[in-house]
């Protein structure tokens, strides 16, 4: 999705071609407001584009027909956000139920919880009935930040949580697991620089979490297996390239080719003056760790801040 029109803003479903990083935008516009997130998910056996947006009803569900950018559905979910459009929500596709998975704050009140919903998503130009699956964490205390991932066979949703104002952790929903229980819920700290992934994505192949890091010294790739309770962090340096300055909140605008093993971030080259560095496409190789291609990304009418989503199809 990228930012169209500004006063009021509007969106537009865009695709990128990911060999020229040329962004072709369809010309249907949404006012329905979007944020910067991965709160994007697709539904590919019918071919719609989901993202969790906002309006004056609140908390919006919207579809998008994905070969004619037109809108397939819209309708309003019971879910409330944290400050800004989507913090404290996650979407993600179910592939093994053929369900979206949504969570976000069941009130605005304090000590709020989080649900988690369920829904087949488009109907008849409307939202299917949203189903309430449980609920997890105080949102004084655990309220969720933008990125999450769905391991669909496995049945369970990672989402990023701020455990404190200044700490954040991996929250782990098993959806298979009676929502009253312990097991429904657990917390993996982030205890460390090593430990930790602000965009995160599921890779079914090798069955982990993968994301990108950066830091001064360059690009890192890291990853997350849960097993059996036992979380197992793994990171490895990317090798030097001039592309390290994150874009799209700090890596979680991303998306995955799990069958072509590439990992796709927005990142420049660290700003030395005034004024953003433009943007690049970059390709990573999961197979060998390195940047496979790093072209420039142009035709967003708003610029470099103004692509908010990106999701890999196939």
């Amino acid at each position: 999705m990228s930012l169209v029109g500004n006063q009021p803003a509007v969106v537009s479903l865009s695709k990128m071609d990911y060999t020229t990083g040329n962004v072709t935008v369809f010309p249907t516009k949404f006012s329905q407001l979007d944020g910067m997130s991965d709160l994007n998910a697709a539904d590919e056996n019918v071919g719609i584009y989901y993202y969790l947006g906002d309006t004056s009803a609140g908390t919006t569900l919207v579809g998008i027909d994905m070969k004619s950018g037109e809108q397939a559905c819209s309708g309003p979910i019971p879910l409330r956000e944290l400050g800004y459009v989507g913090v404290a929500q996650s979407l993600n596709y179910d592939l093994k139920n053929k369900h979206l998975v949504l969570t976000g704050l069941l009130d605005n009140k304090q000590n709020a919880s989080h649900g988690v919903l369920r829904t087949k998503g488009c109907d008849r130009g409307g939202v299917a009935t949203v189903v309430h699956i449980g609920t997890f964490g105080d949102a004084n205390f655990v309220p969720m930040l933008h990125s999450s991932a769905l391991d669909s066979q496995g049945q369970r949703l990672y989402v990023e949580v701020a455990v404190s104002k200044t700490s954040s952790a991996i929250g782990v929903i098993n959806l298979n697991a009676n929502p009253a229980s312990k097991d429904f819920f657990t917390v993996i700290d982030e205890d460390s620089s090593q430990h930790s992934l602000v965009g995160m994505q599921w890779d079914r192949t090798e069955g982990n979490l993968v994301g990108v890091v950066g830091s001064s010294a360059g690009l890192f790739l890291r990853t997350l297996k849960f097993d059996q309770g036992k979380a197992t962090w793994n990171t490895r340096a990317i090798p030097p390239q001039e592309y390290i300055w994150l874009y799209g909140n700090a890596g979680d605008v991303s998306a995955l080719d799990t069958a072509g093993r590439f990992l796709y971030v927005l990142a420049g080259k660290v700003p030395s003056g005034g004024g953003d560095p433009p943007m690049h496409l970059v390709q990573i190789n999961l197979k060998t760790g390195s940047v496979s291609n790093t072209p420039p990304v142009s035709g967003l009418p708003f610029g470099t801040n103004s692509l908010l989503e990106m999701l890999f199809v196939p």
